[in-house]
């Protein structure tokens, strides 16, 4: 497998924020470990879709038939709750397709002359 020079590496990583640039300058970058962050990071936008597209409906739905409501109140804080805590566990939708995108790029760069 080839490694990714240094300059390459900074240029890949550009995107990312400073704490997951830092957290993957102190690794060693393995294309099975790429490709084990690519996994989790899709499977995370998946509950993010699973989680975040029934309770925009619901809360939608409760902000069209009651209006603004104790019932309606909950749904929102409970959702807005959840996806705080995720957004700052391990960051948001938008950042993760950024990781998979920068893994996938580095994994084929690190393919494309290995062997």
């Amino acid at each position: 497998m080839k490694q990714l020079t240094e300059k390459r590496f900074k240029e890949l990583i550009k995107p990312l924020p400073l704490r997951e640039r830092e957290r993957l300058r102190r690794r060693d970058i393995t294309p099975t470990w790429l490709e084990e962050e690519i996994e989790t990071a899709r499977a995370e936008m998946r509950n993010d879709l699973i989680l975040g597209i029934p309770w925009a409906l619901i809360y939608c739905f409760s902000l069209w038939q009651f209006g603004f409501s104790y019932g309606t109140a909950i749904i929102f804080c409970l959702g807005a709750v959840y996806f705080l805590f995720v957004t700052i566990k391990r960051g948001n939708y938008g950042l993760l397709k950024k990781k998979v995108k920068v893994f996938e790029q580095m994994l084929a760069e690190m393919r494309s002359t290995g062997g």
